[in-house]
């Protein structure tokens, strides 16, 4: 777009021009000045070269208690879902919600995440990278945000307090046996050995 900047009567004048984006600019001039046959008259073309990444501070890590990775939604560690191997765009506010900010000098035109499960037990590790592209397309992936889950306790079942005789059997047929459950895994009961 041409800006046109008229009426200058001194030719030392510092004249100032920040674009609002990346591209090619024309920029005419036409200075006045007494003693003139007439206005100079000069046109210039500027190429705006943007070749440097947006700034990003990443969001904190979070840790919490679970049995999967999918559940990082659920414990409240973060807004959005898991999004394993897809790329997922975000709004700013979502990005900022999520603790994170950035900054660009020629403007921010998208922001986006994709997770990983770098561990899936003892803890479930999920890596989260987010994505910001700035109006020239120079994209910024070094933010990595960590979720831990760590398992929760066992679940310890205890029979009863009972009192027997000397002569009664103290094995666990008739004392009864404690029990654990995993919470992680529903369907398996530990019992000793």
């Amino acid at each position: 777009a041409p800006i046109d900047i008229i009426d200058q009567s001194e030719l030392d004048n510092v004249l100032t021009f920040q674009p609002k984006a990346c591209g090619t600019y024309t920029i005419n001039l036409s200075i006045e000045c007494s003693g003139c046959d007439g206005p100079a008259v000069c046109s210039e073309e500027l190429i705006i070269v943007d070749d440097t990444a947006p700034e990003v501070t990443c969001p904190e890590d979070k840790t919490g208690t679970g049995c999967t990775a999918e559940e990082i939604t659920s414990l409240g560690l973060t807004a959005l879902t898991l999004s394993v191997g897809d790329l997922t765009i975000i709004d700013q506010a979502l990005f900022e919600a999520e603790g994170g900010s950035a900054t660009d000098n020629c403007g921010i035109s998208q922001y986006a995440y994709q997770d990983a499960i770098v561990s899936e037990a003892c803890p479930v590790i999920v890596e989260r990278t987010f994505f910001v592209t700035d109006l020239c397309e120079n994209v910024n992936s070094t933010c990595v945000q960590t979720f831990t889950i760590n398992p929760p306790a066992p679940i310890l079942e205890v029979p009863e307090d009972i009192t027997i005789s000397c002569e009664e059997s103290r094995l666990p047929e008739n004392t009864g046996m404690a029990t654990a459950q995993d919470p992680c895994a529903t369907d398996e009961v530990l019992q000793p050995t």
